[in-house]
């Protein structure tokens, strides 16, 4: 994104007028320098009261604890807590299952006797308890002898109330007392592996300082509202994983709980996606598009998804992005892919023609082929210029030949139908035409697909010279 980037401006704009149909933008900015960019397109949208800024620098706060209101709320907690880290133990579950089983117990005490859950207390309790030897910390004593008292008569309730789940809590203290003591150092690891991108001082920024209001991710999507999550994801790995798949669970929650056949647009931008990405966008790239939510994700090559997702799962995240465009890269992974995603054309005898018509040229490929070559042959990527690039649209059709542009595209109207992002930050203007696509490489500036125009409706683009069938002259000097 930049001060010039009129298509973000649009995607923020978009119906700003109407409260049920103004987009929501939920950005992750995982270099930390996109927040003064996003909010001055807001200010020019007039939507500078939707801007919410999550992070050490932000305006509001992640409530971490916040939804443990009750023992209903337990399992959806500790399942944010066990995003801090990949799954404990490989192949053996016991790890994994047993550092689940003392979070639950954990939370179910606190949700139980605890009128109020802050960040730093709840913090603080497990700590201290997954820390204490065989005789149990005051803090947790106290926590403790208010479970049990709430399991005695008159506090307890008759049959089918949650007393089960309290009990089972409080029989997890008594197994984590009994426990050898080689078991519980290993356990002991693995829980402070998941506490750990917590304990920082950016940590208790984002999720502790109460003279912030709390924030919900999921409202981008309910009221259309503007969220940026910035956090350098190179200079605190650990507690920007955290907080981006936080964030990014609760807005696809939110997604994926609308019901009905219309549904407000929203969107989840990922610059930079191999510091963002998780096996978990698999299942949700494939279903969020029918809930009226799109994915704009931009990467310098694929060989960092692959480290953090495995090569597998990033086939798998990778086909459900309908608009791919490819720029210049010497990766010989993302080489590969655009050779076999873009397929073959068709080249034969000179045959090529420009038209010129209020401004727009359009360009007609060879007419009498005579052979199949591959539209991006191996190597082709390494000798694109700067703001060449292939595409593949979500209709199945695609360019050719590299192409560029050299002035923005006039500004198009919403209804907003998909979007993707180019893998080097920078982007394309789509047109769904098979024939012809608009393309405009400025900086930053996002994609978009639509229906496919008009036949009086041209777009422009550039064949890059040295790329021309032969005996085509350049329409543009």
């Amino acid at each position: 994104m930049g001060h010039r980037n009129r298509r973000a401006e649009q995607i923020i704009a978009h119906e700003a007028r109407s409260f049920s149909e103004k987009a929501g933008l939920l950005i992750l900015d995982s270099k930390a320098e996109l927040v003064g960019l996003v909010r001055a397109a807001a200010r020019s949208a007039g939507r500078q009261s939707d801007m919410v800024v999550l992070g050490p620098e932000g305006n509001a706060r992640f409530d971490l604890f916040g939804g443990l209101q009750s023992l209903d709320d337990v399992e959806a907690v500790t399942r944010r807590l066990l995003l801090a880290t990949p799954p404990h133990g490989g192949d053996n579950a016991y790890w994994q299952t047993a550092t689940t089983s003392m979070l639950a117990a954990g939370l179910s005490l606190l949700a139980a006797t605890q009128p109020f859950i802050g960040f730093d207390f709840a913090l603080h309790f497990l700590r201290t308890w997954f820390m204490g030897a065989q005789t149990l910390p005051k803090p947790v004593q106290e926590v403790v002898a208010a479970a049990k008292e709430r399991l005695r008569p008159p506090h307890r309730a008759g049959p089918g109330t949650d007393h089960h789940q309290l009990q089972s809590a409080l029989d997890q203290v008594e197994l984590w007392h009994d426990l050898d003591p080689r078991t519980r150092s290993n356990l002991q690891s693995c829980l402070l592996n998941v506490l750990r991108p917590l304990m920082s001082s950016a940590a208790a920024r984002c999720f502790g300082r109460a003279n912030l209001p709390p924030f919900d991710p999921g409202l981008v999507a309910h009221n259309g509202l503007l969220c940026v999550v910035s956090l350098n994801a190179l200079v605190q790995p650990d507690l920007a994983r955290f907080l981006f798949r936080l964030v990014r669970q609760s807005f696809f929650d939110a997604v994926q709980r609308r019901t009905g056949a219309r549904h407000r647009l929203c969107g989840l931008v990922a610059d930079e996606f191999p510091l963002v990405v998780c096996r978990e966008d698999v299942e949700q790239l494939a279903t969020v598009r029918s809930k009226g939510c799109f994915v704009l994700a931009a990467t310098q090559g694929l060989a960092g998804i692959d480290d953090q997702i495995g090569e597998r799962a990033r086939r798998a995240v990778l086909q459900h992005f309908n608009t791919l465009i490819f720029l210049r890269s010497l990766e010989e992974e993302a080489g590969r892919l655009a050779t076999l995603t873009l397929g073959l054309r068709r080249e034969g005898a000179p045959s090529a023609s420009t038209k010129a018509k209020g401004g727009w040229l359009i360009f007609t490929p060879p007419l009498r082929p005579s052979s199949l070559v591959p539209v991006c042959p191996p190597g082709e990527l390494s000798r694109l210029a700067t703001h060449q690039a292939y595409a593949l649209f979500r209709d199945g059709s695609r360019t050719e030949f590299p192409v560029r542009s050299n002035t923005p595209p006039p500004p198009m109207p919403p209804p907003w139908t998909g979007s993707a992002w180019s893998s080097t930050g920078r982007s394309i203007q789509i047109c769904g035409a098979r024939s012809c696509a608009g393309i405009n490489m400025h900086s930053g500036k996002p994609i978009r697909s639509c229906a496919p125009p008009s036949p009086a409706r041209i777009s422009r683009f550039e064949p890059a010279p040295e790329c021309s069938p032969p005996g085509h002259e350049r329409p543009f000097a």
